[in-house]
């Protein structure tokens, strides 16, 4: 699995997580980067979802649903250990409250998005 990083607003952060031929968008700030990122390399985003509810990790939700196919998954409702398929690799929304009471963090490999 890898992980592409795109700055947004002024301090933000969001990613694409992504595996042969599907990502997910977390935190989408910047739809028409990720986009645009994930038609060069041939990917659909399946996944529009984030790490906490707050209104400056969620302003490219809207955006990025209305252009791609992808389903939203409300950061929200994820419960432990919930699994996102990405082709034959397993993204896992790991429920971590702190900063936030919805706050998640996703695990693969060789990273972890907090």
């Amino acid at each position: 699995m890898k992980i592409e990083q795109f700055r947004f607003s002024t301090d933000n952060l969001g990613y694409l997580v992504y595996s042969k031929k599907s990502a997910a968008a977390i935190d989408g700030g910047a739809p028409e980067r990720m986009v645009s990122f994930a038609q060069k390399k041939g990917l659909e985003i399946i996944i529009v979802t984030n790490t906490h509810s707050h209104h400056d990790h969620t302003p490219g939700n809207q955006a990025l649903l209305e252009m791609t196919q992808a389903r939203f998954l409300d950061c929200r409702t994820i419960r432990s250990d919930h699994k996102i398929q990405l082709d034959d690799e397993t993204l896992e929304a790991i429920p971590t409250p702190g900063h936030t009471a919805d706050s998640i963090s996703f695990l693969a490999d060789s990273f972890m998005v907090t």
